[in-house]
C-alpha cells in the first residue's frame, strides 16, 4: 500500500530513496509522492502532509506526472482511464517529456497530455508525482519486485483495475510494410531500451533468418536505420516507422518477438501475440496483463538458461556482466523460440480466431498477479 504525502510548502525538496539505483526524488510544491521508500523520516516535517487519493473525488483538474519511458507511459494509460472514472475527475492531465506528448495525444485522444514544463500552471490542479514509482521494483528487498508495473501504479493511486482498457484511436494513417491480406508476418524487436534488455546482435540476426526460413516474413523493428539488415523474407523497417506505424503493423502480425521494453507494451495496445525475452524480470511481472494472456503470450526466461535468478536489474548475481542477456546457449534458446512460436501460431490456426480490439479487457483470475 502506498504511503502518500503531499508537499504543502513553497520549496522544492530533494529526498533520497532507499535501496534503489536511481536518482533521488525531486518533490515540488503540491507534488504527491510515496514516502515508503524515502530514506529520511518526513512524518513530523511541516513541509509534508499525509495524503489520500480519496481527496481527489470529484476534482476539477488533476495531473499525473511521469517523464519517462514510452513503455512505462503506455502502462499508465489503462490505469489513468480507471483512475479518472473512479475518482470522477473532470479533467485528467498526464505531464510527460516533450518527445512523447504529440504521439500520445494521437494515440489516446481521450486523455490530456501536456509537457512537464507546464505543470506549474495552477489550472492543472494537484500533481501526482509518478517518477521513481515503478523503479521501486528494481530491488531484492521489497514486495514490488513481485508485482506487475500496472498494479504498482494502481496501488499507488488506490484504483481498482478489474478492467483494463489498452485501446487507442489513431488520428493519422499509419504506413503498412506488408500486405496483411497475403503475408504471414512475425515482428522482431532488434534492441531493448538498454543493456539489461538487449540481446546480442548476432543472436537476433540468427533468429530472424531462422524464422524467415520457415516461410514467415520477419518485420524488423528499431528506431535506428543502421541496425536493420536484408535477407530473404525479411522486411527491414528500421528507422522507417513512427510509434503509430509500429502499432498498426503489429495489429496485423501473427506474433511479435520482444524484449522487456517499449515494443512489448505497444503489442498490448495492438493486441498482438508476443514472445518476450526476460532476463532480470519474470513473466508474472510483465506479461500477465497482455489482452491475449495466456493463450497467445509466452516468456523466455533467460535467467534460468544461465543458472541464475531474476535480479530485478540489480545485477547482484553476475557482478554487472548481465549473463542472462548475453551468455546463454544460442541453439537451446532458438529451439525454445520455435517451440513457443508454434504453440501460438498453431493455436491461432486451430481456433480459427481473428484478433479483436482490446477495449474494456476484463482481468481474468489467471491474469491477477500472484495467481
Amino acid at each position: 500500500m502506498a504511503n502518500l504525502y503531499i508537499n504543502v510548502s513553497s520549496a522544492v525538496h530533494i529526498l533520497p530513496i532507499c535501496d534503489l539505483q536511481f536518482e533521488d526524488i525531486v518533490v515540488k510544491p503540491n507534488d504527491i509522492f510515496d514516502a515508503t521508500h524515502v530514506k529520511v523520516d518526513i512524518r513530523n516535517n511541516p513541509a509534508f502532509r499525509k495524503f489520500s487519493p480519496d481527496i481527489l473525488n470529484g476534482a476539477e483538474n488533476v495531473t499525473l506526472s511521469r517523464d519517462y519511458a514510452l513503455g512505462d507511459l503506455i502502462q499508465l494509460i489503462p490505469v489513468a482511464r480507471e483512475f479518472k472514472k473512479q475518482k470522477n475527475i473532470k479533467n485528467l492531465y498526464i505531464a510527460t517529456s516533450d518527445r512523447f506528448v504529440l504521439t500520445l495525444k494521437k494515440l489516446f485522444p481521450d486523455l490530456n497530455f501536456i509537457r512537464s514544463i507546464r505543470i506549474n500552471d495552477k489550472k492543472y490542479g494537484i500533481q501526482i508525482h509518478l517518477n521513481s514509482i515503478l523503479e521501486n521494483d528494481h530491488s531484492l528487498n521489497n514486495e514490488q519486485r513481485n508485482i506487475h508495473r500496472v498494479d504498482i501504479y494502481g496501488k499507488f493511486l488506490e484504483t481498482n483495475l478489474s478492467v483494463l482498457d489498452w485501446s487507442c484511436a489513431m488520428e493519422e494513417s499509419p504506413k503498412l510494410f506488408f500486405d496483411h491480406d497475403k503475408d504471414a508476418v512475425i515482428a522482431l524487436q532488434l534492441r531493448g531500451s538498454g543493456h539489461m534488455k538487449t540481446l546480442p546482435q548476432e543472436f537476433v540476426k540468427r533468429m530472424a533468418i531462422s524464422i524467415a526460413k520457415t516461410g514467415y516474413k520477419v518485420l524488423l523493428i528499431d528506431q535506428d536505420t543502421t541496425k536493420g539488415f536484408e535477407s530473404e523474407n525479411i522486411i527491414n523497417a528500421c528507422g522507417k516507422m513512427s510509434v503509430i506505424d509500429i502499432i498498426e503493423n503489429l495489429r496485423h502480425c501473427k506474433c511479435a518477438l520482444t524484449m522487456d521494453s517499449g515494443v512489448l507494451w505497444l503489442a498490448h495496445v495492438a493486441n498482438c501475440p508476443v514472445i518476450t525475452f526476460l532476463g532480470p524480470t519474470r513473466e508474472h511481472e510483465r506479461l500477465t496483463l497482455h489482452p491475449s494472456y495466456p493463450d497467445k503470450v509466452r516468456g523466455i526466461d533467460l535467467a534460468t538458461h544461465v543458472g541464475c535468478n531474476p535480479c530485478f536489474e540489480t545485477k547482484v548475481g553476475c557482478n554487472g556482466k548481465i549473463n542472462c542477456m548475453k551468455n546463454f546457449n544460442y541453439e537451446l534458446v532458438l529451439k525454445e523460440v520455435h517451440t513457443k512460436l508454434d504453440e501460438i501460431l498453431k493455436g491461432d490456426i486451430k481456433n480459427g480466431k481473428t484478433k479483436k480490439g482490446s477495449r474494456g479487457t476484463r482481468r481474468s483470475k489467471s491474469s491477477r498477479i500472484g495467481n
